[in-house]
């Protein structure tokens, strides 16, 4: 890791170490996503899990902060992030964008967009603190439906259910084997990240709570 802001903290995780972001970097650690499991197929399924802990109104700097975007275009365009929006108190964000001719045919600008319109899940106020860790985890099931019918996308945070989108989903990614996506980690984040994890199918809402209470049952089902 050569990262300066970025650094292994020992002993700081949930259970052993952590990934600290001490503060914001001009740099974001990137991994291919087709390498992590995330790969956009017909009827595409599955489910994103991490643990944050920060403050989000002290510690966070100002603008838009993204502990994680995965993606091979830009923000809006075939797109899963979370993120703290930019005004304070900050909001926490599930951002679910299909292609973006696909969700947004007229080409209307987003500031023009009614804030129920756009593909995103927001939580207010989120309940994220630096003296605890918080569970953050998505859903996404029946992406890329070959019958034109809805997808379902769910947000979680320690293990409960704070919204859902209903609607049909068209991702498509770039490059040869989705090769040129990308899960870009800490996006002007400051604060600890731990046990990223991806799973190939979309985990019921039981499963996501038990995820929350037990992860460590589910530490090698991942793919």
């Amino acid at each position: 890791m050569h990262i300066p802001e970025v650094s292994i903290a020992s002993k700081a995780g949930r259970h052993g170490d952590a990934l600290r972001f001490a503060a914001k970097s001009d740099t974001v650690l990137c991994y291919k996503a087709s390498v992590n499991g995330m790969q956009p197929t017909d009827h595409w399924s599955g489910t994103v899990s991490l643990w944050l802990r920060l403050s989000p109104d002290p510690d966070l700097p100002a603008g838009y902060c993204d502990p994680l975007q995965i993606t091979s275009k830009k923000w809006n365009d075939a797109a899963f992030f979370v993120d703290f929006d930019q005004t304070l108190p900050r909001d926490f964000r599930l951002g679910a964008f299909s292609d973006h001719d696909f969700w947004n045919p007229s080409q209307i600008k987003w500031d023009d967009i009614p804030a129920q319109d756009r593909p995103m899940i927001v939580v207010k106020p989120p309940s994220f603190s630096r003296e605890k860790w918080t569970h953050v985890a998505f859903t996404f099931e029946n992406l890329n439906s070959t019958r034109g019918d809805a997808a379902s996308t769910h947000l979680y945070i320690d293990g409960k259910l704070q919204g859902s989108l209903h609607k049909p989903m068209q991702f498509t990614w770039s490059g040869t084997d989705s090769s040129e996506a990308i899960m870009m980690l800490g996006i002007n984040y400051v604060g600890d990240m731990d046990e990223l994890a991806i799973y190939k199918r979309a985990l019921s809402a039981e499963q996501i709570h038990q995820l929350f209470m037990h992860p460590e049952e589910y530490a090698g089902r991942r793919r």
